[in-house]
């Protein structure tokens, strides 16, 4: 089941006096982190697409990083609003996400975005597997 049609699921299969709530969890309360968590994003690569060999200052660093991770972390809030799995692998991505400034002020702006893909597609990676195991029955821990 994809995360659109889990969502509505559950939203559908929650009592109607607790909805609003819900919603309001969901849509409201873990949106805006993710809108967030773009806008940072956006902010970020405007200030390196110039200097991408070039060390960058700590805002510029921060804003690609913090971006990646404000909207890791929406997105975390958003999936436990609406009991969606898996969860684990976007919480444990955040801190890595962020900590990849640290390379970008140090070494420069290219290292940061690689390291930022880097640490998505591994979790998109390790969530796909332990989807692929949970869907097959098998041990999840082995997987």
């Amino acid at each position: 089941m994809r995360d659109e049609e889990g969502a509505e699921a559950a939203f559908r299969a929650t009592p109607p006096q607790q909805r609003w709530r819900q919603a309001m969890n969901a849509y409201y309360y873990a949106f805006l982190p993710m809108l967030l968590g773009i806008a940072y994003l956006a902010a970020g690569v405007k200030k390196t697409l110039g200097h991408l060999t070039e060390e960058l200052a700590t805002g510029p660093a921060l804003a690609l990083s913090g971006g990646v991770a404000l909207f890791l972390v929406g997105d975390v809030a958003f999936r436990r609003a609406m009991r969606l799995l898996p969860v684990r692998h976007r919480a444990v991505a955040a801190p890595v996400a962020l900590t990849a400034a640290v390379l970008g002020i140090r070494w420069s702006a290219a290292v940061e975005l690689v390291a930022l893909v880097t640490v998505l597609v591994a979790m998109l990676t390790v969530e796909a597997r332990w989807c692929t195991a949970e869907r097959h029955g098998l041990d999840v821990a082995r997987a």
